[in-house]
């Protein structure tokens, strides 16, 4: 059974939030820490990234600052969750049964590529069940 390491939609976000991956952050510090201001949060010169996730979550909520920020969750964990190829993730979202929220880019072979990025909260509210009848009502004739 797959098991991604987190256990709730909203320690994701924080989790993607706070990640430092140089460039390609789904969020800058100082992008926070303007967000901060506009809600009127307090924000010490010392609080760490993670810290200032949580205190905007508390105010806005995860979902609203993953749509604001596009953070998603790869094809990858949807096809291991729910045992379906990567074709099969696409034709979800290209019918609308999942949303892409995002894009991530990557390098491969020399070149810059771009994958996308899905529901995060969509992908913890689904059952393996939900996924396999939809897939099974949607095959062509």
């Amino acid at each position: 059974m797959y098991s991604l390491k987190y256990n709730t939609p909203e320690e994701f976000v924080i989790a993607e939030c706070s990640k430092n991956k140089g460039t390609q952050n789904n969020v800058m510090l100082r992008d926070l820490v303007t967000e901060a201001d506009a809600l009127k949060i307090e924000v010490s010169k010392s609080i760490t990234k993670k810290e200032l996730v949580k205190l905007i979550i508390e105010k806005i909520g995860a979902k609203a600052l993953a749509e604001k920020y596009k953070v998603g969750i790869s094809s990858y964990h949807w096809q291991q969750k729910f045992g379906i190829t990567n074709e099969q993730v696409r034709k979800l979202a290209r019918k609308g049964f999942i949303q892409v929220t995002g894009k991530e880019r990557f390098r491969i072979y020399g070149e810059t590529r771009y994958a996308n990025l899905y529901d995060v909260f969509q992908f913890f509210e689904l059952t393996i069940e939900d996924v396999q009848k939809w897939l099974s009502e949607s095959k062509r004739k």
